[in-house]
């Protein structure tokens, strides 16, 4: 199941429009023209590819099977086609990336310097006129990233800082002076929040805690839950903190 969903911009009220198709009346011999409201035929027609929560889309990823680019200059953000298995009325296609979870899809029915796109502007014939346009590519997991310290333990106190298994190939951890930080991108899943890691703060033998620790976190991004460790007399001898990021 593919992780985005492409929609079409409204332009007209009344407009039957779907994440896969769309549809509109045209009477015969209307001509395409730059989309605007009460424009007789939409000559530019924009979709848009939405990335899910937690996915990213990136117009390298995006493809329209056999066609080529124009001969404006094309880049990481911008991708022009023309040709191939496009519809016959169908002059180019523009891809423009707006934000990591966002590329603008424009269809062109005229010719448009500004894209390189040559052609005939399109006429609505007398009978109906379908067309398919074939959009190949896949969404990627979205990176986080995350950077924490925890403070190290001193002369009565242990302190153990272990990251999530299936987080530790992209998640340093070093010793700083001032404690342990751990730190790197991790792909986030579909789920809205991450055990990241445990910090544990054991007290060591021969002493206990007056009162369970608590862990503070400076960002909001973090939440913690406590897990309290006592001996026989019910004396607290640690506290593992399960440290949770939120996406």
């Amino acid at each position: 199941m593919p992780n985005f969903t492409i929609t079409r911009q409204v332009i007209s009220p009344g407009d039957d429009i779907g994440c896969n198709q769309f549809q509109t009346n045209q009477f015969s011999g209307d001509s395409a023209t730059i989309s605007q409201p009460n424009s007789p035929l939409d000559g530019d027609i924009v979709w848009y590819l939405d990335a899910h929560g937690g996915y990213t889309v990136d117009v390298g990823d995006f493809d329209i099977p056999l066609t080529s680019p124009t001969a404006v200059a094309q880049s990481s953000t911008y991708r022009t086609f023309q040709g191939g298995s496009l519809p016959s009325f169908v002059n180019g296609v523009v891809f423009e990336q707006i934000s990591i979870t966002r590329i603008k899809i424009t269809i062109f029915l005229h010719p448009t310097v500004t894209h390189g796109i040559t052609g005939s502007v399109f006429v609505m014939p007398p009978a109906d006129i379908q067309g398919q346009i074939e959009i190949d590519g896949c969404a990627r997991l979205r990176n986080v990233s995350t950077r924490l310290m925890f403070v190290q333990g001193g002369d009565d106190v242990d302190t153990e800082v272990v990251v999530a298994q299936q987080y530790q190939a992209n998640v340093s951890q070093e010793t700083e002076y001032q404690g342990e930080v751990i730190s790197g991108d991790i792909s986030q899943e579909e789920e809205e929040e991450i055990e990241l890691a445990t910090y544990r703060v054991e007290a060591k033998e021969g002493y206990r805690f007056v009162s369970p620790p608590s862990l503070r976190i400076s960002t909001s991004d973090y939440y913690t839950q406590p897990i309290v460790t006592r001996d026989d007399s019910g004396n607290v001898t640690s506290v593992t903190f399960k440290v949770i990021k939120t996406i």
